[in-house]
């Protein structure tokens, strides 16, 4: 199996720029277009989902531990869905799936899931650092 740990570096040892690319940018751009998939497309909006599962999980790998690992889902999962909801919210095209209603309760659950997903990438990057110290 290829050694992600040489392939994906540490946020810590990113310049300022791609670190504030990484943790911002990235996760509000996903999220919109997400966003405009959430009134277009239900596979289309499905499959970004699940792609973000595997975003949170691999920024979560950009950690050495779970804790570090659960701020940054919980930093993504915010931006990402406020690209969601904002971008969903300015087109104005009716969601295809339903909404958890009050729609407050999406970012929780965003949230929440990000940061236990972050969690899971921080506590992997810790045990492969582990095993390579061995």
């Amino acid at each position: 199996m290829a050694d992600l740990r040489s392939k994906i570096k540490l946020l810590s040892s990113q310049p300022l720029p791609i670190a504030l690319l990484a943790t911002l940018f990235l996760p509000l751009t996903f999220g919109a277009v997400t966003g405009l998939a959430l009134g277009w497309s239900i596979p289309a909006y499905v499959f970004l989902l699940i792609l973000s599962v595997f975003g949170g999980v691999m920024a979560g790998y950009e950690h050495l531990t779970p804790i570090t690992g659960f701020c940054r889902g919980a930093c993504g999962a915010t931006f990402f869905t406020t690209g969601v909801l904002g971008t969903h919210i300015a087109v104005g095209n009716p969601a295809l799936v339903p909404l958890p209603e009050p729609l407050w309760i999406l970012p929780v659950l965003n949230i929440i899931g990000g940061s236990l997903f972050g969690a899971l990438g921080g506590w992997l990057r810790g045990k492969a650092e582990f095993v390579a110290a061995q």
